[in-house]
């Protein structure tokens, strides 16, 4: 069984190729930005905020001799509830590795409100047949100019 261990979005992250250990620079818990960004063509009621994020996760397997596969997913979800498009997914390989890292990059955010947004963090659970939400990572957007 895959297991999630943590998450956490950061502006980047940086892999150490002799230790393999993961450096997270500037985690991001809030943004405050002065108006709300441009309406974009293809999205008319909403902007994008153009901020570089990685959101990164941990996955071990549980028990650990037990190899593993799965299936995950990120979305970005608004104050009111509504997710977005922007949902990445990813398989998990532990079939060989006790433990597996993933940097979901952003390039912008699709934002229309301010508020509380979050970044959700699924795992597929072939039992039950549905995504089972392991994190909610929160993102405070603030506009100071509205």
């Amino acid at each position: 069984m895959i297991q999630h261990v943590w998450s956490v979005l950061c502006s980047r992250s940086l892999i150490d190729r002799e230790t393999n250990n993961i450096t997270l620079f500037e985690a991001i818990e809030q943004v405050k930005i002065g108006r709300r960004p441009p309406r974009q063509e293809n999205a008319p009621e909403e902007g994008l905020l153009p901020i570089r994020v990685e959101l990164v996760t941990l996955w071990i397997r549980s028990p650990d001799n037990e190899p593993t596969q799965g299936r995950t997913r990120s979305a970005f979800v608004r104050p009111s509830g509504v997710m977005t498009e922007a949902i990445v997914e990813h398989d998990i390989d532990l079939r060989t590795n006790l433990r597996n890292r993933h940097r979901h990059r952003f390039a912008g955010i699709p934002v229309r409100e301010g508020g509380r947004h979050i970044f959700r963090v699924d795992v597929w659970n072939d039992t039950r047949g549905d995504w089972e939400e392991v994190a909610a990572v929160p993102l405070e957007i603030i506009f100071t100019g509205d």
